[in-house]
């Protein structure tokens, strides 16, 4: 049994990644400017999303397949 217990080397290798971790965390951490554009970003894509099941659910039902599908052919 080592001086340290049997686990000592698990946890040194454990404080080893978590230090390298965090000084990449620092060095790469979001600004408010990108903060802020992702939650914009989320808030629009969540919107699509919306707009496009209640057209679905109220307008077209099983022909939104239809238009899917000629859209990413047209896209394409």
């Amino acid at each position: 049994m080592s001086p340290g217990g049997p686990d000592r080397g698990n946890l040194d290798a454990i404080l080893t990644t978590a230090a390298h971790d965090r000084e990449r965390l620092d060095s790469q951490a979001l600004g408010a400017f990108s903060l802020t554009l992702l939650g914009v970003a989320s808030v629009v894509g969540a919107g699509v999303f919306v707009v496009t099941g209640d057209a679905a659910a109220h307008y077209a039902g099983p022909a939104v397949l239809v238009s899917f599908i000629l859209a990413g052919i047209v896209a394409g």
